[in-house]
């Protein structure tokens, strides 16, 4: 084999090697984004059927709260109707905490799920580096020494695209969470703060009604 042949032989070597040989194998799952479409290969037949069901559970899980949480209180200033008025907007205020934890669980479940994949990409990238890198100069030993510049010169320029590649593929990985992150926090909020006027819009009402019935006693 030429000197020649041998030096591209060598380059390629660095970066076709096997690249996990002294790390423990890691996850083979893709990079995680919120909001991508999962599963997009399964028969459209199935997933009518699956939101069709959850549809049904949904409205019916919708119709049951509300009656749960929204009974018909009769508005009056007697100690039983005061009473019943307190255990309405309890329950109200209990149904809203329910949703308002089942939310921020989701939130978390999303968060962790996001950043273990983003670690679990450096994590393999981080050890691909190393070893391309180890193959380089284990290979050198075996080239005359007036190849070696020419040689690393080489190989740093094919890293360096490596590694530019890899970081703006991380960077538009989070920059894609956040936008929805941030978004779904803009949404959450704008329910929270509708539900808070709406719950002291009827605090006040059920004022006027219960004065109203103190002075008309019946």
């Amino acid at each position: 084999m030429s000197r020649k042949n041998f030096f591209v032989f060598a380059l390629i070597t660095c970066f076709l090697a096997p690249e996990l040989a002294f790390a423990q194998r890691g996850s083979s799952m893709g990079g995680y984004r919120r909001g991508s479409r999962v599963g997009s290969e399964r028969p459209r037949k199935e997933k009518k059927v699956k939101k069709s069901k959850k549809s049904r559970r949904k409205k019916k899980r919708s119709r049951n709260d509300d009656e749960e949480s929204s009974p018909q209180v009769t508005v009056g200033s007697d100690k039983e109707s005061i009473e019943a008025y307190l255990q309405s907007r309890l329950g109200e205020a209990k149904k809203n905490h329910k949703s308002q934890d089942k939310w921020g669980r989701g939130l978390t479940g999303a968060w962790s799920k996001f950043w273990t994949q983003m670690y679990d990409d450096r994590r393999k990238f981080e050890i691909r580096i190393a070893r391309q890198r180890l193959n380089l100069f284990e290979s050198l030993d075996s080239l005359d020494s007036s190849f070696h510049g020419q040689t690393i010169s080489d190989f740093e320029r094919l890293q360096t695209n490596i590694i530019k590649s890899f970081e703006a593929q991380q960077s538009q990985k989070m920059k894609d969470y956040f936008a929805v992150l941030l978004a779904d926090l803009r949404s959450f909020q704008s329910e929270q703060e509708a539900g808070r006027v709406r719950l002291g819009r009827e605090a006040a009402e059920a004022w006027r009604a219960q004065k109203a019935a103190s002075m008309n006693p019946r």
